[in-house]
């Protein structure tokens, strides 16, 4: 259930950006970008969206990024040169993830203070 709601709210969020993007500017329709998307998930598995880049950092520095990043430039640019095929698209209706996105972004308690504890706090 964690990666389908992580794809439901990048849905959101693009849609959210939709005006500022301009997908149908001609000078993006040749276009491609790898967002980065940062999300956190608490102790009953909710998921939090923290924040999305526009620039996400490439660099190989755990041997666990070493295997996935390889993977990820390869797929993103098998995308954007071949297409979506075989990736599935986002469940979400238009008006229903434009609806969502815009009830998130009008909240005022969005942001939550996090309180951080070292190891022996948190035993």
């Amino acid at each position: 259930m964690l990666v389908p709601r992580m794809h439901q709210i990048a849905a959101y969020s693009l849609e959210a950006a939709r005006p500022a993007l301009r997908p149908r500017h001609p000078l993006r329709r040749k276009c491609f970008e790898l967002l980065g998307y940062d999300f956190m998930v608490d102790a009953d598995f909710n998921v939090a969206f923290l924040e999305a880049n526009s620039n996400p950092c490439l660099e190989l520095s755990s041997p666990f990024l070493e295997d996935l990043l390889p993977k990820l430039i390869d797929n993103v640019l098998r995308v954007a040169v071949d297409g979506p095929k075989g990736f599935p698209a986002p469940k979400a209706g238009t008006e229903k993830a434009r609806a969502a996105a815009g009830a998130l972004l009008e909240r005022e308690d969005r942001f939550v203070e996090l309180e951080l504890r070292t190891g022996e706090e948190a035993a």
